[in-house]
């Protein structure tokens, strides 16, 4: 979920000395985060993740996995959630940590008119965007993290950009800044988020799921939360929907046409949705939820009205044959473009 993609100019990072001393510094808190991210792995309950060692519940087929517990909540019309966290959230995550706020105000303002196209107040992402994502975060049953090669390989670029002075150190190191804080506040509050209780896997679950989407969303009736309004009918000419309801959302900015399609989202349209699904979901039902940070809690809201809520992300943008994600090829969208 990272990559060297500047999320400002570089002339914001490149040479300013003070931010580029926290990140230094901040690095050196952090002097081995493959001890970080196994610390985190092993407060949850089980992990999925294929390097969790010879844990017992270390299992190969993710989406096999995954498709399985869905597959289940839903048959039992159970309340179920799986959200997926990264970079992204891990920004908005170290405003709940002390020590860093000049790199959390920087990386965290600069995510958000990424994703929103508009600055936010501080005073909103910490009363409510914060407070949003970790109850929802508090409420998932299942919880994809960073994998542990991409935490250290994000970390080692980052360090190499910064000291090579390159113009896309302000990408690397807002990624792996956001990556490293999704750990530390998972890890300090493994008790409090009960992560004993939680399934950890990877923050790409969504992908294990490609050849199992089909067979969840067969004969049911499904909502989606997206900016792609043709999956609606997609997903029932393709995949055997009794009927999709259709969320709309803005379009992330920083893939919009213009920086106005990209306004809108938050506030109102974002609280607006929140009462939206919390009512008109019916319990039982799928809820696939494309929406970026947002989608964290668009997918409690779900969950609180008794719905089974996946944060699919961009695999909504492959359905629709475009591709948001590095980790998405070509031959990828041949394969599963619903178009």
């Amino acid at each position: 979920m990272t990559g060297a993609d500047p999320l400002v100019g570089a002339d914001r990072f490149v040479g300013a000395d003070l931010l580029v001393d926290d990140v230094v510094a901040f690095a050196a808190q952090v002097p081995d985060p493959r001890r970080l991210w196994r610390r985190v792995d092993r407060s949850f309950g089980a992990s999925l993740f294929e390097d969790a060692g010879s844990r017992p519940e270390a299992i190969d087929d993710v989406g096999v996995t995954v498709a399985a517990m869905v597959d289940n909540a839903l048959a039992d019309g159970r309340p179920w959630m799986g959200l997926r966290l990264g970079d992204g959230e891990g920004t908005l995550l170290a405003y709940e940590l002390a020590g860093h706020d000049r790199l959390t105000e920087q990386f965290g303002s600069a995510r958000l008119v990424k994703h929103l196209g508009r600055p936010v107040p501080a005073e909103d992402v910490r009363g409510e965007l914060v407070p949003d994502l970790t109850g929802a975060i508090a409420t998932a049953d299942l919880v994809g993290i960073p994998r542990r090669s991409s935490v250290v390989t994000s970390a080692r670029r980052a360090r190499r950009a910064l000291e090579e002075g390159r113009s896309d150190a302000f990408g690397w190191c807002a990624g792996a800044f956001g990556q490293i804080c999704c750990l530390q506040y998972l890890g300090r509050e493994a008790t409090t988020l009960g992560l004993a209780d939680k399934v950890a896997t990877s923050a790409a679950f969504s992908h294990s799921l490609l050849a199992h989407y089909r067979s969840l969303v067969h004969g049911r009736r499904v909502r989606v939360v997206s900016c792609r309004p043709v999956l609606a009918e997609r997903l029932v000419t393709e995949f055997g929907a009794t009927h999709v309801e259709f969320h709309a959302v803005p379009v992330q900015a920083h893939f919009a046409a213009s920086a106005a399609d990209g306004v809108g989202h938050y506030p109102h349209r974002y609280r607006e949705l929140l009462e939206e699904l919390r009512c008109e979901v019916e319990s039982g039902e799928l809820v696939l939820v494309a929406a970026g940070l947002l989608a964290k809690a668009y997918c409690h809201a779900v969950k609180q009205g008794g719905g089974v809520a996946l944060d699919i992300g961009g695999v909504a943008d492959l359905w629709a044959g475009v591709i948001t994600r590095t980790a998405f090829t070509d031959e990828m969208r041949r394969q599963w473009c619903l178009l």
